[in-house]
């Protein structure tokens, strides 16, 4: 980062990284695709500069607090350009046990011998154990020579053993020739859920349009090639998946694939994505392969193809709730599909009125719905019901607006129809399932390891999907720099301390406080979600089973009903002796006080409304919330007639209140860069504060925010979600 002479000491300032080697560790199939391919990306990096590290082992390898892998150490590392000037002819170059036949030959190397070095990490990392691990020095540089480590086991699948032996080939132009190549084929695990439990064939060089492949299914079928079924035979089946199914990989960038749908006659596949946090645009692949065509469109998102060919699409699009949602002609539309004939459009609006044809409401409520899909018959469509609270639901919905159920699931990714009208089949935790229209029975088409949606179903019964790689990240922008504060799988920042030392955040069920600065690991404090801290940072409130939890830094804990029966977010009072929070007592959202000591709670809003976010005044004098029309609504704590802001702030929401009395920090989850405004409660005029964004903004879709009180220091919560679409044949 720097380097200098402070009065005659020279120094280097490094990058300080905070995290385990991979030495004495044992990973998942999954854990080690995921950092292998990491690990290459970064090697392809400085093979691209020139530079072969010549040290890859366990102990030059870490992986950070945020969950990358990264390679140090490069004290043995040359440049290629170069070949000897780092390298005493005659001297072996290396750590034994992780060196190249080619270096152990004191021979020239080049970037191959590196991935050789990587791909014995590799079977560490999933054998738990050394490659080559003999008693004597000797006897390990026979092995590395000679012969061939260990077979892996039944539990790594044959795909990924492949790939390490291909690896540690000893001749060097029998190994993967690139680093990039490497990394391809590891993240080709990770996007294809390559599993122990189930057949995944990857088919990335094949041209041959996949219309004309069934006649290699049929010969497999046929017995054809017996070679071929000997070698399933070796695989072990997850139950309900489908032994040839073989995937396709359709896009290889880096971003989010948020919709897609086969062409008519099935010859290429449309889609809307967003590469790289660029706006979201409109792309045509040949479904035989090939470069994708961009349409040029902004922020434009697929909604639907009519059996004429003609593309739906969504123009300025946003996201609400995860979901893109954009304008048809000048309605705001989140899903759309053609009646069978391409005749008439179905659409959802935002967030749960369904419409066919366009202006009659078969649904209208508040539920959320999504991909709502005709049956081939047209007599009925299947919808996504996606509640605020609880599991998913898919339904029928014929055309006099008549619900039936099928199943409910935790989540619910896509649905389509097979093509004889008999089933639906959708995306959930465990894979591909399908259920009968005629309702009841249930099954598993395909078990995945991963999560994905299901986008579109084939007439001949290829399916479409997206597998998706999901994370979370939480990163403070202070002193001009960002740093890096995720914790375990989900940390995401709740509340600021007024001079922005310190974060009270929650991560995996558990109540966190840590320093921005990130100088410590965080300290856990307990259970539950946390929700506020104190003014004077020395309490952190927390909401667990509907009960409000105080926790103090100095280890005091005091537990207090949540005097409702619905209870969310909350703030202490600017008194430090009360508690102002918004809840349910069974007529619409409102806002309450109360006594932190004491269960009695005064509402100060009225009954039956329905409000979103808190923040209270400095002075302690006012709670502010927004209704469903966007418009923030100031509440006197004490009693008193309620004000409106002029305006709306549309779907931007409260942050807190700035450090006067005069304004409120809002902002829009869903909109990168994030943009900080200051609101006027007087005039609601609207004043840019900071603009932010994380160095990767690829496939952000949703993002936590909170903020000193003077704005100098701001944390941000990513919800990052990556996609890669997909071919699919042989399901059935």
């Amino acid at each position: 980062f720097d380097y200098g002479n402070q009065q005659g000491l020279l120094y280097i300032v490094w990058e300080l990284v905070n995290g385990s080697t991979l030495r004495g560790f044992k990973f998942t199939t999954r854990q080690t695709a995921d950092y292998g391919a990491q690990l290459a990306e970064g090697l392809a990096a400085a093979h691209a500069a020139g530079i072969i590290h010549r040290d890859l082992k366990p102990e030059n390898i870490i992986i950070t607090e945020e969950g990358r892998a990264k390679i140090l150490d490069f004290g043995l590392a040359k440049r290629t350009e170069s070949p000897s000037a780092q390298t005493m002819p005659g001297v072996m170059m290396g750590t034994v046990g992780y060196m190249s036949p080619e270096q152990i030959k004191t021979k020239d190397v080049d970037a191959r011998s590196d991935i050789f070095s990587l791909g014995l990490v590799l079977y560490e990392m999933v054998a738990g154990h050394k490659a080559f691990a003999g008693e004597t020095m000797i006897g390990v540089l026979n092995g590395l020579l000679t012969l061939d480590p260990p077979d892996l086991g039944p539990d790594v699948p044959v795909a990924l053993k492949q790939i390490i032996s291909h690896c540690i080939e000893k001749n060097p132009d029998m190994r993967f020739q690139s680093a990039r190549d490497l990394e391809f084929a590891l993240r080709s695990l990770t996007t294809s859920t390559v599993g122990t439990s189930g057949v995944h064939i990857q088919l990335h060089e094949e041209q041959t349009p996949l219309l004309k492949r069934r006649g290699f299914l049929g010969a497999l079928a046929g017995g054809a090639v017996a070679s071929m079924v000997s070698f399933f035979a070796g695989w072990k089946l997850a139950p309900g998946s489908s032994p040839l199914a073989s995937f396709w990989k359709l896009t290889s960038q880096h971003g989010f694939v948020s919709s897609a749908r086969f062409t008519e006659g099935g010859k290429a596949v449309v889609y809307s994505a967003s590469w790289r946090g660029a706006a979201s645009d409109i792309y045509t692949v040949p479904i035989s392969g090939g470069a994708a065509k961009q349409a040029g469109l902004a922020k434009a998102e697929l909604l639907a193809v009519s059996p004429k060919g003609e593309l739906t699409i969504a123009r300025d699009a946003r996201i609400e709730r995860g979901v893109p949602v954009g304008l048809l002609a000048s309605d705001m539309v989140s899903a759309a599909d053609w009646d069978p004939k391409g005749a008439h459009l179905a659409i959802v609006r935002a967030p749960g009125r369904l419409e066919y044809p366009l202006g009659k409401p078969l649904l209208d409520g508040d539920t959320w719905l999504r991909s709502p899909r005709f049956a081939p018959d047209g007599s009925k469509l299947a919808v996504i019901a996606d509640p605020e609270s609880g599991d998913d639901s898919l339904e029928l919905v014929d055309l006099a607006g008549k619900r039936t159920p099928l199943v409910t699931r935790p989540s619910i990714r896509g649905l389509a129809w097979t093509a004889d009208g008999k089933e639906v089949w959708f995306a959930s935790p465990a894979g591909i399932e399908a259920v009968a229209a005629a309702g009841g029975l249930t099954r598993v088409v395909h078990a995945v390891p991963g999560a994905l949606s299901l986008e579109d179903l084939s007439s001949d019964g290829r399916a479409l999907i997206i597998a998706l790689q999901e994370s979370t990240e939480m990163v403070a922008f202070k002193d001009g720099r960002m740093v890096p504060l995720s914790w375990l799988e989900a940390s995401k920042p709740r509340a600021l301390s007024a001079d922005g030392v310190l974060l009270a955040f929650s991560d995996s069920g558990g109540v966190y406080i840590r320093k921005t600065d990130g100088s410590a690991p965080p300290e856990r404090l307990g259970d539950g979600e946390a929700i506020a801290l104190s003014g004077n940072s020395q309490r952190v409130l927390a909401l667990l089973k509907n009960q409000y939890v105080v926790y103090g830094l100095d280890g005091m804990v005091s537990k207090t009903a949540a005097s409702v029966a619905r209870a969310g977010s909350a703030m202490f009072h600017p008194d430090g002796k009360r508690l102002v929070f918004e809840g349910s007592a069974g007529a619409g959202n409102q806002l309450w006080i109360r006594d932190l000591d004491k269960p009695q709670a005064r509402a100060i809003s009225p009954a039956g409304g329905t409000m979103s976010g808190l923040a209270v005044s400095p002075d302690g004098q006012f709670a502010a919330s927004t209704g469903p029309d966007g418009k923030v609504t100031l509440y006197p704590v004490e009693g008193g007639a309620a004000r409106t802001v002029p305006g709306t702030i549309g779907s931007a929401r409260l942050i807190q209140w700035s450090r006067d009395p005069k304004a409120i920090f809002v902002y829009d989850p869903y909109q990168l860069p994030a943009r900080v405004e200051r609101l006027d409660v007087s005039t609601g005029k609207r004043e840019l504060v900071r603009e932010l964004s994380p160095t990767d903004p690829s496939g952000v879709r949703y993002f936590d925010l909170v903020i000193s009180a003077d704005a100098s220091v701001v944390v941000l919560g990513l919800e990052r979600r990556l996609g890669v679409l997909q071919v699919v044949l042989g399901l059935r």
